[in-house]
């Protein structure tokens, strides 16, 4: 299993790797934001759409019960740290624009391109439906949600906005924060996901044209994302350095990410398996691996894009990337 693991991992560090020494480079560090814009703007839209339409229709029933625990755990997840670290977290040890960059990066895990991989690797073909409607769940949760979490928690939307009413002066209303939350709510990613949907639902035939130039597209979306994310290392190692990121910050996210989250998510299953005996193994397996992943390659994308803030970002994915091969197999055994 940790062979298996590692082998999984090894590429998508060395493309990181690439990152971390093309950074050396005052040309590659000037391209970090201008790649990243392609990347939220162009493939990940492109990336959404795809496995929207390629997506296939389940033909025997779906169980919810395995489904929604991990994407609804993980969004109440974000939820509970984003108001800890707004309220409750000693002030003056992070900053404001970092807050919800690092309760997205404890909560939101590479599900589409380590998930599906390790859950397909360990329990085979059969595990590819599932894997594959989970990865998609969380990954609108988070990706076409997450400026609406960010303002249901009560961050701006932009950076330097005030903490509580998200604009520069006054307090809002219950009314224009939830205009505030639905406003947020349209990005590229919703683009994406509501065209694949409808084309989806709808059975609308895409011209040739389309799907082979989206499928190109969707492709460069974790290369690209994580040659950023490599980018953005020497800048985070010097933020840590300089404490502007706190190294204890960094390590508990890390820590929630790959130990306590899962650890809840497994609990949670047990349950539903205990309630729901005809839930198959498979589906259980997946639901855990969704939660155990490393923090998702994308996020430091809408760290950027959300909260100028790439170095916090950046920091949590490459320590949860590190510690996951040793806590992907305590999770599994724990929940054996």
């Amino acid at each position: 299993m940790l062979l298996t693991t590692v082998a999984l991992l090894a590429p998508l560090l060395l493309i990181g790797a690439l990152g971390v020494v093309s950074a050396r480079s005052r040309h590659f560090r000037q391209a970090l934001n201008p790649l990243n814009e392609f990347v939220f703007r162009i493939t990940l839209p492109c990336y959404l759409f795809t496995v929207i339409v390629k997506a296939p229709r389940p033909t025997g029933g779906v169980p919810w019960l395995v489904l929604l625990p991990g994407p609804l755990l993980a969004g109440a997840s974000f939820v509970v740290i984003g108001f800890i670290l707004l309220r409750r977290w000693p002030r003056g040890t992070l900053r404001h624009q970092q807050i919800g960059v690092v309760a997205l990066c404890a909560t939101w895990g590479n599900v589409a391109y380590l998930g599906v991989p390790i859950a397909t690797g360990l329990a085979g073909p059969e595990a590819g439906l599932p894997a594959g409607i989970m990865q998609l769940l969380h990954n609108l949760l988070f990706l076409v949600g997450y400026p609406a979490l960010r303002r249901l928690i009560g961050l701006g939307a932009h950076m330097g906005q005030s903490p509580q009413t998200g604009t520069s002066k006054g307090r809002s209303s219950p009314r224009h924060r939830i205009i505030g939350v639905l406003t947020a709510s349209f990005n590229p990613a919703t683009l994406g996901v509501g065209t694949g949907v409808i084309t989806q639902i709808m059975s609308i035939p895409v011209p040739d044209v389309i799907l082979p130039t989206t499928t190109l597209l969707a492709g460069a979306t974790v290369p690209c994302a994580l040659f950023v994310a490599g980018l953005a290392v020497p800048g985070a190692l010097h933020a840590v350095r300089r404490r502007t990121v706190p190294l204890f910050t960094v390590l508990t996210a890390a820590g929630i990410k790959t130990l306590l989250l899962p650890a809840i998510g497994a609990l949670v299953l047990r349950l539903v398996a205990f309630t729901d005996s005809s839930t198959g193994s498979v589906w259980l397996l997946s639901a855990l691996i969704m939660l155990a992943v490393p923090s998702a390659s994308a996020a430091l994308n809408l760290a950027i894009a959300y909260d100028h803030e790439p170095d916090a970002a950046a920091s949590i994915i490459i320590s949860t990337m590190l510690m996951f091969p040793l806590t992907l197999p305590i999770m599994l055994t724990l929940s054996t």
